[in-house]
C-alpha cells in the first residue's frame, strides 16, 4: 500500500514554521460557508448514527463515481496527464480502504476553456456548471485552485465547495500529478469530515499571539477543544476519538509534534499527525487513516443523506484486477511504420483490463510537451499527426473503471519512416518506376525484371499509408514485365506505389505535379 505526501489547508504561521513559507505551503480552501454547510450536514449524520447504532454493523462495499475533469486552457494545453489521474484514484481507494467506500472512474472530461483553468472562481455557475455531471464525485483538476476568499497565506492546494448546486471539488493540477494526500483530504470534507483542528483553520495557534495554555475560544470564536474530552462532542471537529488539534501541522517540518502546547486547562496537547484532516506533511505515506468515527460519518452521509442516493445506485461494470504480461505485438520494436505521419499500434488484450492507455513520446521520459496519449477500449489504435522520420517510443496501461493500479507495459520504439525502393521480394531482380516526378494525369510505368512467375497487389498509398487506389492483382512473368497504372484522378503530392505478393513486398516513393 503506497500513500502519499500531504495536501493542506490554511493560513498564517509563524513561531513553528521551519521550510515552507506562507506563499508556498499548501492549504485547503474550504471557506466559512461551506465549513457551515459541513457542520450542518455533519451534526445531522452524529445525530442520525446515534439512533441507529446497529445500522451499519453489517454493512458492504459502495462504489462511488466519480467524474474527473481534466481543464485545459482553449487551445488544450496544460491539462493534466491520464496517468496521474489513474495513480491518484488507485491511491484514493488505498486510502480508504477499511471505510467500506470505494470509488470508480466513470468520466474522463476533456473540458478546455483558459478562464476556468487558470482563473475559475466567477464560472461556478456558468461554464462549470455546465460541465457538470449529475449522479458522480465531479472533481475539477486546474492550474490554479485559489478561491479568492479571505483565506490568508498559503498555497491553495484544493477544496470542497458544499453548497448544493455544486457540490463538487476544486483541485490544483500540481497536487494531483504527485503522491500526496490532497484528494484523500478534500473526499473527506466531500463526506462531512471537518479540519482536525476546526475553530483554529483561519488562523493556526502560535504561542507568541494566543498564549500558552491557549485562550478559550479559537479565532472563529469557537469554544478551543479540550485534552480531557469534556467539550468533544460539541467543539472542534465534534469528534471524541480525534484528539485536539489547533493547527499544529501547518508549516511543521517533521511526522512528530513537539513543542509543549498547554490546552486552556493546562494540559498537554498531543494531537494526532497522521490524520488526514489534519496538517502534518511529514509523515510516513502509508500511516495517514481516518478515525472510526471519521469512517462512520462518511459511510453514514453516503448512506442516508437523499442527495448522495445517485451515488450509491451506480457500480462499476468491472472490478476485476488486472494480472499477466502486458505485450506489445506491433509494430516490432524498432521497426519502422512504413508511414511517415501515422502508425499502427496493437498489443495483446489482458483478463479483466476494458481500456487502454496508450502514450507515445519522442523522449524514453515520456515527458514535455512531444508526448501524447490515447485511451481505447480496444486492443490496437492509430495514431496520426505524427512527426516525418522521428524515432518514437511507446507504452499501453491495462485499467478498467474500478482498478487503475496497474502499471505501464515495458517501453518499445518505432520510427515514422516509408521503407521504399528495398527489394524485399528475392525473386525481382530489379524494379523502377517512370516517369518519376510525373504529371498530374499521366499515367504511370513500372519496370521490372523477375526470375520467377508472381502474382501480386499493386496499391498507391498516401503519405501517410493510407489506401488510395487499389490496382488489384497482376501477374509478374519470368523475364522483364513492363505495367502501367492510371494517376489521372489523384491530386499532387507525395504517394508510395507498393507491390505486395506472398514472397514479400516492395514500395517506391512517386511524386504527383500539378
Amino acid at each position: 500500500m503506497f500513500k502519499k505526501l500531504c495536501l493542506i489547508c490554511l493560513f498564517a504561521w509563524t513561531s513553528f514554521s521551519l521550510s515552507y513559507s506562507q506563499d508556498e505551503f499548501p492549504i485547503c480552501g474550504v471557506g466559512h460557508e461551506d465549513i457551515k454547510i459541513i457542520t450542518e450536514r455533519l451534526l445531522e449524520n452524529k445525530a442520525d448514527l446515534a439512533q441507529n447504532k446497529n445500522r451499519v454493523r453489517f454493512r458492504e462495499t459502495i462504489y462511488v463515481p466519480i467524474v474527473f475533469h481534466l481543464v485545459a486552457r482553449n487551445d488544450g494545453s496544460g491539462r493534466i496527464s491520464e496517468t496521474a489521474v489513474l495513480d491518484r484514484l488507485c491511491e484514493l481507494n488505498e486510502d480508504f480502504e477499511g471505510t467500506d467506500i470505494q470509488f470508480f472512474l466513470q468520466e474522463l472530461n476533456y473540458f478546455d476553456n483558459t478562464t476556468v483553468f487558470s482563473n475559475h472562481k466567477g464560472t461556478e455557475f456558468t461554464f462549470m456548471s455546465f460541465e457538470r455531471k449529475a449522479g458522480a464525485i465531479n472533481v475539477y483538476i486546474i492550474q490554479n485552485a485559489d478561491t479568492g476568499t479571505d483565506l490568508t497565506g498559503g498555497r491553495t492546494e484544493g477544496y470542497y465547495i458544499g453548497n448544493p448546486a455544486l457540490d463538487w471539488i476544486v483541485i490544483r493540477k500540481s497536487a494531483m500529478e504527485n503522491s500526496n494526500i490532497a484528494f484523500t483530504h478534500e473526499m473527506g470534507h466531500y463526506f462531512t469530515l471537518l479540519h482536525t483542528f476546526n475553530g483554529w483553520d483561519q488562523e493556526v495557534y502560535d504561542p507568541a499571539v494566543h498564549g500558552n495554555p491557549a485562550p478559550s475560544n479559537s479565532p472563529r470564536g469557537i469554544t478551543t477543544e479540550r485534552v480531557n474530552r469534556d467539550n468533544c462532542n460539541s467543539e472542534g471537529d465534534f469528534l471524541c476519538d480525534t484528539p485536539p488539534d489547533y493547527g499544529f501541522g501547518f508549516g511543521w517540518n517533521e511526522c512528530e509534534y513537539t513543542p509543549q502546547v498547554l490546552d486552556p486547562n493546562g494540559d498537554l496537547v498531543d494531537p494526532d499527525e497522521v490524520n488526514f484532516m489534519s496538517y502534518f506533511l511529514r509523515c510516513p505515506l502509508d500511516q495517514y487513516n481516518f478515525s472510526e468515527s471519521q469512517t462512520e460519518l462518511m459511510y453514514n452521509d453516503l448512506t442516508q443523506t437523499p442527495s448522495r442516493a445517485a451515488l450509491v445506485d451506480a457500480n462499476p461494470d468491472n472490478t476485476s484486477t488486472i494480472d499477466g504480461t502486458m505485450s506489445l505485438t506491433a509494430p516490432v520494436d524498432g521497426a519502422a511504420t512504413n508511414s511517415l505521419t501515422s502508425a499502427d499500434l496493437s498489443w495483446e488484450p489482458l483478463d479483466g483490463a476494458d481500456q487502454y492507455l496508450v502514450q507515445i513520446a519522442r523522449t524514453p521520459a515520456f515527458t514535455g510537451s512531444t508526448t501524447f496519449a490515447v485511451v481505447t477500449n480496444t486492443n490496437s489504435v492509430t495514431v496520426e499527426d505524427l512527426r516525418e522520420s522521428t524515432n518514437y517510443f511507446w507504452r499501453v496501461r491495462p485499467f478498467n473503471s474500478y482498478f487503475t493500479c496497474r502499471g505501464f507495459s515495458a517501453i518499445e520504439t518505432f520510427k515514422t519512416e516509408i521503407v521504399s525502393g528495398v527489394n524485399s521480394i528475392e525473386a525481382i531482380q530489379s524494379w523502377s518506376v517512370y516517369p518519376n516526378p510525373l504529371s498530374n494525369g499521366r499515367r504511370l510505368e513500372l519496370n521490372m525484371q523477375s526470375n520467377n512467375n508472381i502474382i501480386g497487389q499493386v496499391r498507391l498509398l498516401n503519405y501517410s499509408g493510407k489506401e488510395i487506389q487499389n490496382y488489384g492483382n497482376v501477374s509478374i512473368g519470368t523475364g522483364g514485365n513492363n505495367l502501367h497504372f492510371d494517376l489521372s484522378n489523384v491530386g499532387s503530392g507525395l504517394y508510395i506505389l507498393q507491390l505486395s505478393s506472398p514472397l514479400g513486398s516492395l514500395t517506391e516513393k512517386v511524386i504527383v505535379l500539378d
